[in-house]
C-alpha cells in the first residue's frame, strides 16, 4: 500500500526525483528501492547517499556544512526544474 510506504507508490509519469538520504538512516533502504523503483518506471532520478548522516539531516541545514550542501542540491533542482 503506497500510504503505508512509498516504494509501493506508482512513479511513471513523476518529473525528475531528488532522493537524499543519510548513511545512517533508519529506513536508508526503503530510499534506496524508491530510487530504484522511479527508474524503473522512467523516472530521471538522482540518488545521494550521504556518508555519516541521520534522519533527516537536512533540517540541521543552520548547523551542518553537509546539510548546507544538500540543500544547496534540492535547490539547484527546483531551480532546473521549476524555471
Amino acid at each position: 500500500d503506497p500510504l503505508a510506504s512509498p516504494v509501493f507508490a506508482d512513479y511513471r509519469g513523476l518529473p525528475p526525483l531528488l532522493v537524499q538520504v543519510g548513511e545512517h538512516e533508519i529506513i536508508r533502504d526503503d530510499s534506496v528501492r524508491v530510487a530504484e523503483r522511479a527508474r524503473e518506471a522512467g523516472v530521471e532520478v538522482t540518488l545521494e547517499i550521504w556518508e555519516g548522516m541521520f534522519h533527516v539531516f537536512q533540517s540541521h541545514e543552520p548547523l551542518l556544512p553537509e546539510a548546507q550542501e544538500a540543500v544547496a542540491h534540492i535547490g539547484a533542482l527546483i531551480r532546473r526544474e521549476a524555471f
